[in-house]
């Protein structure tokens, strides 16, 4: 999140850096990040500007959750498929492992 700083040469915090973390942003026609509603000094009352940094936010390297925007079955979709790689990726080798217990207990019992 960026800093703003007060343009009002009244205020005591004039030209000092403030950090705001709960600001909402937007791209603006250029795709630079912009935010949505103004921010406003809490000492003067004036609107504050948006500190310039040197790094230009690029559009490709943002990334916008989708996942409430999906329909229904998307969704549902999207969550059986990262459960399925959660399985295959951690709880598969423990999943195998229990079977194989079982099934020797199992015969175990079986034979006289």
């Amino acid at each position: 999140m960026p800093n703003f700083i007060c343009n009002n040469s009244d205020c005591e915090s004039y030209q000092k850096p403030e950090f705001h973390h709960k600001v909402v942003f937007r791209f603006d026609e250029m795709n630079c990040l912009e935010p949505v509603s103004p921010i406003i000094c809490g000492k003067c009352g004036s609107y504050m500007i948006q500190e310039q940094t040197a790094v230009k936010t690029d559009i490709n390297q943002v990334n916008i959750g989708s996942f409430k925007g999906m329909g229904d079955y998307d969704k549902r979709r999207h969550i059986k498929n990262r459960a399925k790689t959660h399985y295959d990726k951690h709880e598969k080798k423990s999943a195998q492992m229990m079977r194989d217990n079982l099934i020797n207990k199992m015969k175990e019992g079986l034979e006289p």
